[in-house]
């Protein structure tokens, strides 16, 4: 591999897209809100942690469903300070 591909490849690797992608854990209680986001993660073994922490810890008589879905954002970009120029 030349140094012009691994170049390319890296910058690829580091290319920020606009959108962020999250792994949202959701849960239904059945009260007709239907379902109710529970928390969100950019990883997926977090959210399943999260998971088995949620299912542990719940009441054992409430039937209360789960499922992880992914939700796009927009990202929400940090503004970037005016540069100072001297004159």
């Amino acid at each position: 591999m030349t140094d012009e591909t691994a170049e390319a490849k890296a910058r690829v690797a580091t290319r920020r897209t606009k959108y962020e992608y999250l792994w949202i854990l959701q849960g239904f209680y059945g009260y007709g809100d239907g379902w109710e986001d529970l928390c969100a993660s950019e990883r997926r073994r977090e959210i399943r942690d999260d998971l088995r922490a949620y299912r542990e810890n719940e009441a054992p008589y409430m039937s209360v469903r789960y499922r992880v879905i992914q939700r796009r954002e927009l990202r929400q970009e940090i503004p970037q300070q005016p540069q100072e120029t001297n004159q």
